[in-house]
């Protein structure tokens, strides 16, 4: 490959919560340097209406429909519902500053593999990255 040239790749990820498990095909991006300002831990960025699955009832719902600007009413309503530590996390990109909710796995593989190196920040709305990928994941 040239100099300069830019390969996509891609990872297959499984999260598991408690007894729920979902896998996904996350793009591989250099550029996405997002960590957890608190744990120093890598961000995958994962559709919420992706991550709902990993949840039942009401948080379920929660997540399919997670507003854009995330709050602290959000937060509390997710942390109750779904027995699980969100947090918001601050997001910094080239077009805007913002939050978004992210909580840790009980489990995550990537391509088959145990890691304890990433949280999964949840993005609302559908990304446009194309193909049958939910995620963004920094590597």
């Amino acid at each position: 490959k040239g100099r300069g040239e830019i390969t996509r790749g891609y990872m297959e990820i499984t999260a598991v919560k408690g007894e729920k498990q979902i896998a996904f095909r996350a793009l591989k991006d250099s550029g996405n340097l997002l960590r957890d300002p608190v744990s120093g831990k890598r961000v995958l960025i994962l559709q919420a209406e992706t991550a709902a699955a990993l949840f039942s009832g009401v948080g379920s719902i929660l997540l399919q429909n997670l507003s854009k600007e995330p709050n602290e009413v959000d937060l509390e309503q997710l942390r109750r519902c779904c027995k699980t530590a969100f947090w918001l996390l601050p997001v910094h990109t080239a077009v805007q500053d913002g939050m978004i909710l992210a909580f840790r796995p009980d489990e995550l593989l990537l391509d088959g593999k145990p890691t304890l190196e990433y949280v999964i920040g949840l993005s609302a709305g559908r990304m446009e990255i194309g193909g049958d990928c939910h995620a963004v994941i920094g590597v």
